[in-house]
Order: structure tokens, then C-alpha cells, then sequence
């Protein structure tokens, strides 16, 4: 029955009667169209069934979450909100499985990526291979087809066709490089001749790295190549392998000025090497000085060890480099490339996960929640900072009046600050502030720093506002089924970006507070009826009954009158 969920994307409710089935017992078919052929409904006795579907990141269907019983059951509003917001739970769950498995395959990519740019940078990129040790299949780019003299389709893609181009010379000591690196998960490095087709000889510098696969073994071999026959010949082709290379290349001496840039480098940074040469790094990109990029830089030239760094510079640039620093005799070597891309879909991915595993933990903390009101003052713990900077939570009373009744900031010396704020934010706000109309409207409310701030009468809550690093301010009521119960308020810092996810994501937050505080309004309004109920049902306990006197002339009866004083005559014990 799980796999009829209603289409598109919504509840399934197959009421008691002549929809599902029939008495116990009774082996007709049932009338509904949806379960009609469905053999679970004779086998579980299923009478009433309620469904709701669980969909994945794009809406689609992967399941339905039902509840079912035997006997005729009118689904209310009350048990179809409890089956969605478990749903919905649930569906949070999934989402979340998948985005973690998706970024675990953008990060798997990136790693074996960056050990391929890596290795690419040492040898100079001329050419790349990549060998997959289970199939042998072995993967040579066109400029190592061309430095071994073959074409695509002489090249057979397999490690035969490299042993056969090795001088018989070379071959043990090549074997043995990468049998070494493939054993030890190391690095691969020879250089050694080929014989090409015509006859002729060549030397070949390579490098490269062994990965492994899930199970630690050794999975693929991958590196770079070039020739150095014109090194061995006494001739240099430094300049002519750096204006080959798809990566940026940039050379300083010691005084930190410009001697050596090749085509890349001009390209990614958007000026001539004109431009560069002879000037220092600092003069011309000023966003470098007391940044990551120049702590770099002095650590690879102070310690003499290569340093790999990624960082962001602003505009006019405005992207993401990964820079490896190398340092050399005559000064420092930078071999880069721009990262924006693939930086920005790995921080959407990890947002996206971020959102995921924090709805899931609110709807965790709202359905197992003892005290809802008191379980919604604790939730800015989970919406900082993952939507937010900093966060307020209101409450509206039963008489209408609001109450800040919880406060989260990122930052600690902040979060102090806010909670005091939130102590007196309220009575210091006028009818215009963004609080005041977002409960009063129950729309969306927007506002910058300097609104709120104009909205608070002068005193300690202006203060205290004025102390706190608040960029924009955004209200979202908390909207039960007939009234406004509430807003979330969220803080970003100066610079923090607006994201219209987080936004979506604080919308959707704020409907399950309302409908949770609904629910549980309503079940105390039922537990009430119900105690009232049994109360009135009760009797009232039996009153002892008074005891009778044993003389017979004290028992109750009319007492008559003497005929001459016309008073009534007594009981005594002398009678």
C-alpha cells in the first residue's frame, strides 16, 4: 500500500465504508478504484486508510508514509496533520541522505581532481594519463599521444602499449616505479626513453600518484608527463612548457616583482604581462596584502616548503584561486587557477546539507516535543547560523501582548548583547517597528539596521541595538490556522549576502512552529473537555446516615401539646 500515494504529491484518504473493503471475512473485492487489485487489503483487514507521500529535493515521489486500520475511521484534520508533519520529517531525512551523497561525490571528484592539477603543476603539464589498474584501460591526453609519437588510433589505451614504447633499456626501472607506487600508495616518478615509430629515441620525465578506492587498494594511477629531450640535449624549453600550460604561471624574485609570466596567468587575471613585469605583487593586486595569499607566500619563502592555498579575492577580480606556492633560488613561483566554479556548487551543496539536517532537527524537536512553547524558545540554537546570524523568537499571549521568549547568537560576545536586547526590545518599539508589523499584518517583513534602530525610542534597548553587528533584519510571522501566534526574527551580519533559500527555508520553519503550536493548543483544549467530562460522570459520595435514639419515646414523631399550658411535653429520663 505504500506504493500508491496520490498523484501528484498528495494524501491518499480512503474512508470506512464501501471505499477499501468489506466485513472481515468477506473475500470480495474491494469498490476503490486505487486498491482494487492491491492483495494486502484482504491480508491486513484494512478498512481506513490514510496516505501521505514523501518526496525527494525536486518534488518528486519516492514513497508515502499511511496509516491504516481495521476498523471505519473518519481521518480529522488533527490526525492528518500529525501524518504530514511525520512525512514531512521523513522526507527531510531522505532529502538529507541524498544531498550528503551528493556532496560526497562532488568532494570525491574535487580530491582526485586536485591531485591531478597537483602533479600537473610539478612536471609542468605537458601531458596527463590516468590508469585504472581493474580494467587496464589507460587514458593518454592528445599532447602525451603526440610527445610518444602515436595517434588515437594507434594508441591501444592499455599499459602494453606504454611497456612497448619504453627503450628494453629503461623498461625494469620504470616497472619498478610503479609497481612501487602502487604498493606503497605513493608517488611514481622516472624519467626514461621511448622509440618512436620512425625509429628515432626521446626522454620522458613523468610523475604521478597512486589512488585508492574505498577499501584502501590501490584503484588508479595518475600523473603527468613531458619530454625533456632538449634538457638532455643542452637546450632549455621552460618557456615554450609554461605557455602550454592551462594553468597560470607566475614567477617573482626576491623583492616580490614580476620576471616570469606566461599566456594563462595573463588570461585568468585579466591583465597584460605588460602590465606585471618588473612590478611588485602588492601594487598590483593590493587585496593580496594581509591576506591569506601573502601569508602564503611568506611561509613557501620563510620555510622553503611548497604552500597550497585557496582563497577569495575581491573585485575587480571578484573569484576564487587555488594557488600553489613553490619556492626556488631566485625567488618565489606561483602555479594557479581559478576555483570560482567549482567553489560556489560546493558551498551550495553544503548549504543545501546544512538546511536539511537543520529542518530535520526542527521537526525532530516539534513532534517529540513535551512543552511546544518551551521547545520553540529553544530553536534559534538551531537556526544560527545556519540561516542566520542571530535570532529572536516571539510568542503572542492569550490577551495579544508579545513576549521575547528566546535568543541565539553566532558569536559569543553578541549573543550576551542580544539577549539583553531581546529583554527590551519589546517595550521600546513603536506600532511602526518591523516587529510591531509583521504581527500585526502577518506578512514578510524586510528591514536594514538603521529601520529598527529609528523604530526604538532612546534608551537601553537603542543601545544595545546599536552594539550589536546587524546588518539587514527579516521578520516572519508565525501564522496559526486563524490568528498570528508569533514571528522569528533574523539577523545578518554586515556582508552576509541575502539567500533566497535560507529564506524559503525560514518560511517553512515558521509554518511548522505555527501548526505545532496549534496542535498543541488543541490538545490541551481536548485533554480539558475530556477531564471535565469524567469529572461530570462522577456521583457524589453516600452521606452517613443519623443515628437513632434507642428510647422509643425520642424517636421522631409529633410532639403533643398539654391540654392546660399548651406546651409541648419532653422526653426525660425520670418519664
Amino acid at each position: 500500500m505504500a506504493d500508491r500515494p496520490q498523484h501528484p504529491a498528495e494524501p491518499l484518504l480512503l474512508p470506512a465504508r464501501g471505499d477499501l473493503g468489506r466485513a472481515p471475512g468477506d473475500q470480495r473485492r474491494p469498490r476503490a478504484p486505487l486498491v482494487r487489485h492491491n492483495l494486502a487489503i484482504p491480508d491486513l483487514g484494512v478498512v481506513a486508510y490514510a496516505g501521505m507521500p514523501l518526496v525527494a529535493e525536486d518534488g518528486t515521489v519516492v514513497g508515502s508514509l499511511c496509516a491504516i486500520d481495521d476498523q471505519p475511521h473518519d481521518w480529522t484534520e488533527r490526525d492528518l496533520d500529525v501524518l504530514r508533519g511525520l512525512a514531512e520529517a521523513c522526507s527531510s531525512e531522505l532529502q538529507l541522505r541524498a544531498a550528503q551523497q551528493r556532496a560526497e561525490t562532488v568532494r570525491r571528484g574535487h580530491e582526485a581532481d586536485r591531485a591531478r592539477w597537483s602533479l600537473a603543476m610539478d612536471a609542468g603539464q605537458v601531458g596527463s594519463f590516468d590508469w585504472h589498474l581493474a580494467t587496464d584501460e589507460l587514458t593518454w591526453d592528445q599532447r602525451l599521444i603526440d610527445i610518444f609519437g602515436l595517434t588515437e588510433e594507434t594508441f591501444d589505451g592499455n599499459i602494453a602499449a606504454f611497456n612497448r614504447a619504453v627503450l628494453p633499456e629503461d623498461a625494469e626501472r620504470v616497472g619498478q616505479a610503479i609497481a612501487r607506487a602502487i604498493d606503497t600508495l605513493g608517488i611514481y616518478e622516472a624519467e626514461y626513453r621511448i622509440v618512436l615509430p620512425d625509429g628515432g629515441t626521446r626522454w620522458v620525465q613523468a610523475r604521478g600518484q597512486a589512488l585508492a578506492d574505498a577499501t584502501g587498494t590501490a584503484a588508479r594511477l595518475i600523473g603527468v608527463a613531458y619530454d625533456t629531450t632538449a634538457v638532455h640535449d643542452g637546450e632549455t624549453r621552460t618557456s615554450r612548457v609554461l605557455e602550454a600550460m592551462p594553468t597560470g604561471y607566475l614567477s617573482m624574485d626576491h623583492a616580490w616583482r614580476f620576471i616570469v609570466v606566461n599566456n594563462a596567468a595573463e588570461r585568468l587575471v585579466g591583465l597584460h604581462r605588460d602590465e606585471l613585469l618588473g612590478r611588485s605583487v602588492f601594487d598590483v593586486f593590493p587585496g593580496t596584502t594581509g591576506g591569506p595569499f601573502e601569508r602564503a607566500y611568506q611561509t613557501a619563502v620563510d620555510s622553503g616548503q611548497p604552500q597550497l592555498v585557496e582563497a577569495y579575492y575581491p573585485a575587480p577580480l571578484d573569484a576564487w584561486y587555488e594557488v600553489l606556492c613553490w619556492p626556488s633560488p631566485d625567488g618565489l613561483s606561483l602555479f594557479f587557477t581559478d576555483t570560482t566554479e567549482r567553489t560556489l556548487t560546493t558551498r551550495r551543496a553544503e548549504a543545501a546539507a546544512a538546511r536539511l539536517a537543520m529542518l530535520a532537527a526542527v521537526a525532530r524537536s516539534l513532534l517529540d516535543a513535551p512543552d511546544v512553547p518551551g521547545t520553540v524558545a529553544e530553536l534559534p540554537r538551531l537556526l544560527v547560523p545556519v540561516l542566520a546570524d542571530g535570532c529572536i523568537v516571539t510568542l503572542l499571549s492569550d490577551d495579544g501582548r508579545p513576549r521575547d521568549v528566546g535568543s541565539w547568537h553566532t558569536d559569543p560576545p553578541q549573543r550576551s548583547l542580544l539577549q539583553r536586547y531581546a529583554r527590551t526590545r519589546i517595550a521600546a518599539q513603536s506600532m511602526v517597528s518591523p516587529l510591531a508589523r509583521a504581527l500585526t499584518s502577518g506578512d514578510v517583513v524586510r528591514a536594514s539596521a538603521a529601520e529598527v534602530r529609528d523604530a526604538l525610542a532612546e534608551g537601553e534597548a537603542r543601545d544595545l541595538h546599536d552594539q550589536l553587528e546587524a546588518g539587514t533584519c527579516l521578520v516572519l510571522p508565525v501564522l496559526g490556522r486563524d490568528r498570528v501566534r508569533g514571528a522569528l526574527t533574523l539577523y545578518r551580519a554586515p556582508g552576509r549576502p541575502h539567500d533566497p533559500d535560507d529564506e524559503s527555508t525560514a518560511r517553512e520553519i515558521a509554518d511548522r512552529v505555527g501548526l505545532a503550536l496549534d496542535n498543541a493548543d488543541l490538545l490541551a483544549r481536548q485533554s480539558q473537555v475530556a477531564e471535565g467530562l469524567q469529572r461530570s460522570l462522577l456521583t457524589d459520595p453516600r452521606r452517613p446516615s443519623t443515628p437513632r435514639s434507642s428510647c422509643a419515646t425520642c424517636r421522631p414523631r409529633s410532639r403533643p401539646r398539654s391540654a392546660a399550658t399548651g406546651t409541648t411535653r419532653s422526653c426525660s429520663p425520670a418519664a
